[in-house]
């Protein structure tokens, strides 16, 4: 075997392919590479986004549905209530009332407290705290009976606290009174 000698080689000439070959590389590294990485993230993210707005497209007339049915009617039993004052006789027995609605609905009143200084007062409205406990679909049965009651002005607040097994439910209200 001959062996190669560097002489014969032009050093002029290596070093010129070195140079243009390490400049290929650095122009392959500093330029090419980037631009390709960054074109495949916006491909990912382009195939993400029409990904995206066909789920959507799927998923709109399902959404309108919803919508149509979330827009409650009503009831027409509560357009027909003609709202009344409490007598003074009639605040004796909104106790027994609300109790009989809370039994019906299978929730138990733990408290319930009407407002002295309401009742004395001449503002027009007696403000009672209640609390209760049960589940939170007999919640909603209550309330909606509560509603039904032609003195009741308002609801004012509402605050729910999960404890073991059952909610606790407070509830202050104000009803109309002479």
């Amino acid at each position: 075997m001959k062996k190669i000698k560097l002489s014969n080689i032009p050093t002029k000439s290596l070093i010129f392919f070195l140079v243009f070959s390490s400049g290929i590389v650095s122009f392959y590294f500093l330029a090419i590479l980037p631009i390709k990485t960054t074109s495949e993230e916006l491909d990912y993210k382009l195939t993400e986004m029409h990904t995206k707005i066909e789920e959507q497209k799927i998923l709109a007339p399902v959404y309108k549905n919803l919508l149509k049915k979330a827009q409650l009617k009503q009831p027409e039993e509560f357009s027909e209530l003609v709202k009344v004052k409490l007598s003074r006789s009639d605040t004796k027995k909104i106790s027994s009332i609300i109790k009989k609605i809370a039994s019906k609905t299978n929730m138990k009143i733990t408290a319930f407290k009407p407002d002295v200084e309401s009742l004395i007062s001449e503002s027009g409205h007696l403000l009672i705290n209640i609390v209760l406990t049960g589940d939170f679909l007999n919640f909603h049965g209550f309330l909606f009976q509560l509603c039904r009651l032609p003195a009741l002005e308002q609801i004012e607040n509402i605050e729910i606290r999960s404890i073991v097994e059952t909610n606790e439910f407070k509830i202050r209200l104000f009803m109309a009174h002479e």
